[in-house]
């Protein structure tokens, strides 16, 4: 009898277990170092880290030299004094100059205009004069002004090569027929009696001012006149002075006109209330003072010593544009 055999068992297979992953380990950041001494193996990192400490250095330097070119030009700027304008230059040095005679010469003066410009001017003032002529009714007393003013302006035409100051008494006619047109545009600025007295009263100052200024212009057609200026302006018989009242004549019409109010036409109007510059009378009366103060003498005496002194009379024509051939004739 024999055994009856078991069965074999079927294999079982369990898993084998999932590894659990582990996270890698983070690599180290390299840490440059500058080589030292030498040594053939660290040559090649040595050589990139000195590049890299160069050029920073390089980069601070350029840095540091825009900042400090920045900061030299700000205290430059500032230390740097600055020039005062050409017209205060010129202000300031007659204030020191002169004594208050002589700066009533220059004050608010305008230089003469070129002779073409300045004859056009006087031609388109004679224009406008004839229109003032023709609507004089509406003006009180522009017709007398206007008469003085073109007789003016016939003189400064024939003599204006004679002397700059001769230019400049026209330009101070050809102002003044400016200004009476705008006033005369604005007529309806006065409509009560008491206005139209005043305007009357400063028109007849203003035709007895242009009849002192035609007087002094014709004496420059006179034989001698250079010499007999010296004396002239001793005695205060000068274009600036007349000037200087026509102007403040002018003013006192705007006044009666109330036109401050319209800026635009205020602003032409300032303008033509500007004194002109005379030129011969500025260097002849400067003359007249050098010498009196220096004498200790008044000024007729300086004068009547100028008016025999050929060179002193030749130095002043110089500076006024005096025509040569007027000094031949002296």
């Amino acid at each position: 009898f024999s055994p009856t055999p078991r069965p074999t068992p079927y294999p079982t297979f369990s898993p084998a277990p999932t590894p659990i992953p582990t996270p890698p380990k983070p690599t180290p950041t390299p840490v440059l170092i500058a080589p030292s001494g030498g040594g053939g193996g660290s040559s090649s990192g040595g050589g990139d880290s000195t590049s890299i400490i160069a050029g920073a250095a390089g980069g601070g330097a350029i840095v540091l030299f825009v900042i400090g070119f920045c900061v030299y030009c700000y205290f430059c700027r500032r230390r740097s004094p600055k020039s005062p304008p050409k017209a205060k230059l010129e202000r300031v040095s007659l204030e020191e100059d002169h004594d208050d005679d002589e700066e009533a010469l220059h004050n608010n003066a305008n230089p003469p205009k070129p002779s073409e410009s300045a004859a056009a001017a006087r031609a388109n003032a004679r224009v406008t004069a004839d229109v003032l002529l023709s609507t004089g009714g509406m003006l009180p007393g522009i017709g007398a002004v206007c008469w003085a003013a073109k007789a003016i302006l016939i003189s400064c035409d024939e003599m204006e090569a004679k002397a700059a100051d001769i230019v400049a008494a026209g330009n101070r006619v050809c102002d003044t027929i400016s200004f009476l047109a705008i006033l005369s545009e604005n007529i309806s600025s006065f409509q009560t009696d008491d206005a139209k007295a005043l305007v009357q009263q400063h028109m007849f100052e203003l035709k007895d001012l242009l009849n002192k200024f035609q007087d002094a212009v014709a004496q420059f057609n006179e034989k001698g006149w250079l010499r007999r200026k010296w004396h002239s302006l001793a005695h205060g018989a000068m274009l600036t002075t007349l000037d200087r009242q026509i102007v403040a004549c002018l003013d006192k019409l705007q006044a009666v006109y109330n036109l401050a109010n319209d800026r635009q036409t205020k602003l032409q109007m300032d303008k033509l209330l500007k004194a002109q510059t005379y030129a011969l009378e500025v260097a002849m009366f400067k003359e007249i003072q050098a010498v009196s103060k220096k004498d200790g003498t008044t000024h007729e005496a300086a004068a009547e010593t100028l008016a025999k002194d050929d060179a002193a009379t030749k130095a002043v024509a110089q500076k006024g544009d005096v025509e040569s051939h007027e000094l031949l004739l002296e």
